[in-house]
């Protein structure tokens, strides 16, 4: 079971490496909401740290929907120190975004709960992205 697990996470190193190495699209319209900005003065993202200080889940479950990605980004990094299996499906959806820096974050907590459902859907986008 150790050895299945070290490849899920050798795959899933391989398959965020290839992603990150895919140029941008020029045609892709670009905004703010679109790019990770971490401002540590900014006070919606002092809120969510002090969501993720305060371990309070509830509260950074919405940010995983947020429309800024700077937003998303922080929130998903959060549940990295929570280890929690039920956040596997808000989680598994964030594996999916547009923005390559909240997918990471995404996969990086959604290991910290060591699911292999999650694991399988890293498994099935990362296929899905090695072929384009």
């Amino acid at each position: 079971m150790r050895y299945l697990a070290l490849s899920v996470r050798l795959l899933l190193f391989v398959v965020v490496l290839f992603s990150a190495c895919v140029p941008p699209d020029p045609n892709k319209k670009s905004g703010s909401s679109d790019k990770v900005l971490i401002d540590l003065t900014n006070k919606r993202i002092q809120k969510i740290y002090d969501f993720r200080d305060r371990h309070q889940q509830d509260s950074l479950l919405r940010y995983l929907q947020d429309a800024d990605a700077t937003a998303r980004y922080v929130a998903a990094l959060s549940f990295c120190t929570f280890g929690d299996s039920t956040l596997v499906d808000p989680l598994a959806a964030l594996l999916k975004d547009p923005v390559d820096e909240v997918r990471i974050a995404a996969a990086l907590a959604a290991n910290s709960a060591e699911e292999t459902e999650i694991c399988d859907l890293m498994v099935a986008i990362g296929a899905r992205e090695i072929r384009r």
